[in-house]
């Protein structure tokens, strides 16, 4: 888990199965579970995570990549929408 706290300036990537960020990450984001940037927070670089949650007020300037599953090959796997 790795936590960046308000106030807190991290300038590199980031590696770990959660992430909280409510001060400012400049990297990429590599998460094999939740990312959470909280209202205060701020994050300049692309992600790779299984989910996500962006709070209002919060920065967010990059791309984002989900994956599917625990299975990297899943990532692009394709659903079928049942209405």
């Amino acid at each position: 888990m790795a936590i960046i706290g308000k106030g807190a300036f991290v300038s590199g990537d980031i590696t770990a199965s959660n992430v909280y960020i409510s001060g400012v990450a400049e990297g990429n984001v590599y998460c094999s579970g939740f990312l959470r940037i909280f209202s205060e927070g701020v994050l300049k670089g692309d992600v790779q995570a299984r989910s996500f949650a962006v709070d209002e007020g919060a920065f967010f300037n990059g791309k984002i990549s989900m994956s599917y599953g625990n299975n990297p090959q899943n990532d692009m796997v394709p659903h079928e929408v049942n209405e």
